[in-house]
């Protein structure tokens, strides 16, 4: 053994807050533009250790998991969804729905079993699916 007593391990350099932020943006731009790669890139230009970065990026919550280019394709085919929705004729919902479900009335209710019930009687079987697809 030596009387030698250990080195301090160096504290690392401190980032300030634009540091960081400067940093999680490269990182989501490149992400978009390119659909990946963006810590690797960071961390080569910036000379920050990955898993730093992706310290910073969860914490910031600016990025969203997974591939970008898959969360930009997603964004892509909802934007197309609400044009299609749009073109269509907007029907008012009878019963408006709340964060439990919607409340169905007496009436509603009666019309379904109405249903199910003349559905099973002329075809034997299948009346609640039926009114599943209908309803």
């Amino acid at each position: 053994m030596s009387n030698r007593s250990k080195k301090k391990s160096p504290t690392g350099v401190r980032y300030t807050a634009e540091q960081k932020k400067k940093i999680v943006d490269f990182v989501v731009s490149h992400n978009l533009a390119n659909g990946r790669g963006g810590q690797s890139v960071a961390s080569k230009k910036f000379k920050v250790a990955p898993i730093t970065i992706a310290a910073w990026i969860k914490a910031s919550g600016v990025a969203p998991k997974g591939n970008a280019k898959k969360v930009v394709k997603a964004a892509k085919v909802a934007k197309v969804a609400k044009v299609v929705k749009a073109a269509k004729a907007a029907k008012a919902p009878a019963v408006a729905k709340t964060k439990k479900g919607i409340r169905y009335t007496a009436e509603q209710k009666q019309k379904v079993v109405d249903f199910v019930a003349a559905y099973n009687s002329a075809n034997g079987r299948g009346g609640q699916s039926q009114a599943a697809k209908k309803f």
